[in-house]
């Protein structure tokens, strides 16, 4: 998937997910990182390979979460909403014909329906259709009073 709609697609599913402004603008400012460090890392990483492995982003999030390593509050929930949207990415990529690994050095990938090829009608598509997919639960939900249209703000305490 694009960079753009791995940022659109994210924005959706983290507003329908009930998130902070703050937690929104950092899922989407994280869902393009995996590829992002397939850039900046040394060495070549190959494209989805162990910038896309799964369990390195979820146990990052459990570990913030649950604030295994003792840190101020509004730092391990920035640690988890940026953790979200590296998830959210490779679980998008996990709807494209390719895929993502399933673990580092094997074969097997996780592929979610095989929904679209990077780059093609069918990616534009499918991002339309899960961000409509999303407003309209949102729209659901409030209509039944378990949300509301305008995010809230949590202003995050210092990081002292």
């Amino acid at each position: 998937m694009t960079w753009r709609n791995h940022r659109f697609v994210t924005a959706a599913i983290a507003y329908v997910l009930d998130l902070p402004v703050e937690g929104i603008i950092v899922t989407v400012i994280a869902s393009t990182f995996p590829d992002k460090l397939e850039f900046i890392f040394p060495v070549k990483l190959k494209h989805r390979g162990i910038s896309h492995f799964w369990a390195i982003y979820l146990g990052l999030f459990l570990m913030a979460h649950f604030n295994v390593l003792k840190l101020n509050p509004s730092l391990s929930l920035l640690i988890e909403w940026f953790m979200l949207g590296c998830l959210f990415h490779i679980l998008e990529d996990a709807l494209s014909k390719s895929g993502v690994i399933f673990f580092p050095g094997t074969l097997k990938k996780i592929k979610l329906g095989e929904l679209y090829a990077t780059r093609s009608f069918s990616e534009n598509l499918v991002a339309f259709v899960i961000v409509g997919i999303c407003l309209g639960i949102k729209a659901w939900l409030v209509h039944k009073g378990l949300a509301v249209w305008k995010p809230k703000v949590v202003m995050l305490k210092d990081f002292s």
